[in-house]
């Protein structure tokens, strides 16, 4: 601002001959007009450089002028204001950009009170002094508008885009730690029917009798097929009957021996009867070479397989 500081007066034998007007100072007995970026009130013996947050544009003024709403100036002596940034405001008479507030943006120029920068939208964050919202990358979230940061999604949760104001649960098959971008699959020998598992202790333990490999598609137990079976919890394949046992029926966790008169070969689902001619009194056969041919003692033999 300018103030006088002594008389801008031409003193001559006692009487004043001269006195420079408003916008102009007495130098070397003449009145020069105020430079750009000085006022000059009466009675000036130089110029006054204008303060921060003010200019003058023209020469021959007496008064600087505060900078408007939208523009800044943080020197002295300047002949015009500098518009306000993207991402601030500036009041009338600002020194400086002053940053919108956290939760606020604005890409435009020329603002002039924090109540011009934009609400930050839901899905996106918006720090101090933000040009633009900052969408919420997978696994965060902004729900509501005005959010200086996202953030995570709950466990049993999660989020695959960016940019989302809410999470999805977690689906079947998987579970979601806090923050979870994708569910992760239930390991193998588990599987899971239900949604929003936070955990993967939370997965289900694969049952005797059937498989569970594991991964997003294993929602539920797959039994084991007639001639295999799974005899441990968190079977992640199944086995075959040994040689010498059979097993007919589906999702069971052990086999039966082969009868007498009978042979199983390796994962046989029925025992197959000894070839005619031949007999067996064992029951753990496996092939149908290991039944024994019938003799002409053999009465008995004879009988059995001339009856079958």
């Amino acid at each position: 601002m300018c103030f006088m500081i002594t008389p801008s007066l031409l003193v001559l034998g006692g009487a004043v001959v001269h006195e420079c007007s408003p916008g102009s100072y007495l130098s070397f007995g003449s009145c020069l007009l105020c430079p750009p970026g000085s006022c000059c009130p009466a009675e000036s013996v130089q110029p006054t450089q204008c303060s921060p947050g003010s200019f003058i544009a023209e020469e021959g003024s007496a008064v600087c002028a505060p900078c408007g709403g939208g523009s800044h100036q943080g020197e002295a002596g300047k002949s015009e204001c500098r518009a306000c940034d993207s991402g601030n405001f500036c009041p009338e008479g600002a020194t400086a950009p002053i940053p919108c507030p956290a939760g606020t943006y604005t890409a435009e120029t020329h603002l002039a009170q924090a109540a011009q920068c934009t609400s930050c939208p839901p899905g996106s964050a918006c720090v101090e002094a933000s040009r633009a919202p900052l969408p919420c990358l997978p696994g965060t979230i902004t729900p509501a508008a005005r959010r200086s940061a996202c953030e995570p999604c709950e466990a049993g949760s999660f989020q695959d885009y960016h940019g989302q104001a809410a999470c999805r649960p977690c689906i079947q098959g998987g579970y979601c730690p806090a923050g979870a971008a994708w569910p992760r699959p239930c390991p193998p020998g588990s599987y899971s029917a239900s949604t929003a598992l936070a955990d993967e202790t939370q997965c289900t333990d694969c049952p005797h009798g059937s498989t569970c490999a594991g991964g997003m598609g294993a929602t539920r137990p797959v039994p084991c097929p007639a001639g295999t079976i799974a005899a441990d919890t968190r079977s992640v394949v199944c086995t075959k009957c040994s040689s010498g046992t059979y097993q007919a029926a589906d999702g069971q966790s052990s086999c039966h021996n082969c009868g007498a008169g009978f042979f199983c070969p390796e994962g046989a689902s029925a025992p197959l009867p000894c070839p005619d001619g031949s007999y067996s009194s064992r029951t753990d056969l496996g092939s149908s070479m290991q039944c024994s041919e019938c003799s002409l003692a053999d009465v008995w033999c004879r009988e059995e397989t001339a009856a079958a």
